[in-house]
């Protein structure tokens, strides 16, 4: 059994629950101050100028893919009602299959459930906690990629061998090879935006059905009308997933023009009044 014993007029509290002893203690607010400000100046950067050929990640191409789940969670209580669902979505591979156009996406949705549950029944009342689970529903899928610029695929390798011949023509035991391996940048994915479109429906009959609160409590009398518990329920999403393909490329930058850039003049596209004669 839990034993608690407490001191009162004190934060803390010694607690021995199944036979490990800690120490309770309260919520509070160690420290809060404001930093004074510091002065900062204004620093222009010295640019190189160019032409340069510069390094820089090349957008081969950009798409929103649209992928849907169908998913069962588990509670680790039963619930009345559940109140909130945050979603995260994180992209956990994305990996171009070279040299053709198929993209292979791999991720999850992290899910914090909050619900709530029903400690106490009444005829007339249902009282519980505010409680949340973390879940991940994982998801993958293959879509096919137009590119906006084409990726630079990767040289094929190189191995070549030489016989050496001696004197007289007479072959040494010796043979000398050559490898050449060209290592290009392999494209990578960004995660632009997510969207996720969701329909939570608790499970009410079969397997995981929901069973009425009076049943949990016989002293309590009759439930409230309508007022059901559950465990299990049925979501239903839509994740729609703006992706960016990039490769880092070397990329020719022209020099930048000299002096500010002269402002277009309108062609007119009427003829100007005549002067009287």
């Amino acid at each position: 059994m839990s034993r608690t014993r407490s001191r009162l007029g004190s934060r803390t509290a010694d607690v021995d629950v199944l036979g490990i002893r800690s120490e309770c203690r309260e919520a509070e607010v160690l420290e809060a101050r404001t930093p004074p400000e510091a002065p900062s100046t204004l620093v222009t950067p010295v640019p190189t100028v160019g032409p340069v050929t510069i390094k820089t990640p090349v957008l081969l191409a950009q798409l929103t893919m649209q992928i849907d789940l169908d998913a069962s969670i588990r509670l680790p209580d039963p619930a009345t009602d559940i109140l909130r669902i945050d979603k995260t979505v994180f992209l956990d591979q994305c990996d171009l299959l070279m040299p053709t156009n198929r993209l292979f996406v791999r991720g999850r949705v992290r899910e914090d459930i909050q619900y709530g549950t029903a400690s106490r029944v009444t005829r007339r009342a249902v009282s519980g906690d505010v409680r949340h689970t973390i879940v991940d529903v994982p998801f993958e899928s293959v879509t096919a990629v137009t590119f906006l610029a084409p990726p630079i695929e990767p040289a094929p390798e190189i191995y070549e061998e030489f016989q050496m011949v001696g004197r007289f023509g007479r072959p040494l035991r010796e043979t000398d090879s050559i490898t050449i391996v060209d290592y290009d940048s392999k494209p990578f994915c960004e995660l632009v935006s997510a969207a996720v479109l969701q329909a939570d429906v608790p499970r009410l009959y079969g397997e995981g059905s929901s069973t009425p609160l009076g049943e949990r409590d016989s002293q309590a009398g009759d439930p409230p009308i309508g007022e059901r518990s559950f465990r299990t329920f049925r979501e239903q999403m839509m994740v729609l997933l703006t992706i960016q393909v990039l490769q880092r490329q070397l990329v020719l930058d022209p020099a930048p023009p000299v002096g500010p850039t002269p402002t277009p003049t309108p062609t007119p596209t009427t003829l100007p009044p005549l002067p009287p004669v």
